[in-house]
């Protein structure tokens, strides 16, 4: 077994929306959007055109798949640019 180098105890502790503030719940609600029409997208690009009368109905996926992706990105670059980086630790 390989020797670790380094080593970091993580600590998971479940969200409490009582304690949350409007903001980061806001945050979080639009992100489960976000990733709701990324899915929604998935499932569409499997069926591209549904038949039906009158030639059947073309389906959207790949656009949705897209604005769920961006919808993702600027979500993420929000959070990195809103939330404060904790001070650097130094070794020695």
């Amino acid at each position: 077994m390989p020797a670790v180098g380094d080593v970091a105890i993580v600590e998971y502790r479940a969200m409490n929306s009582m304690t949350m503030t409007p903001k980061m719940r806001n945050w979080i609600q639009k992100y489960a959007s976000a990733c709701a029409t990324s899915l929604l997208g998935q499932v569409r690009s499997k069926f591209k055109i549904v038949p039906g009368p009158g030639g059947g109905t073309q389906l959207n996926g790949e656009a949705l798949l897209k604005q769920g992706e961006d919808m993702k990105k600027l979500l993420k670059e929000e959070l990195i640019n809103e939330v404060e980086e904790p001070p650097m630790f130094t070794t020695g």
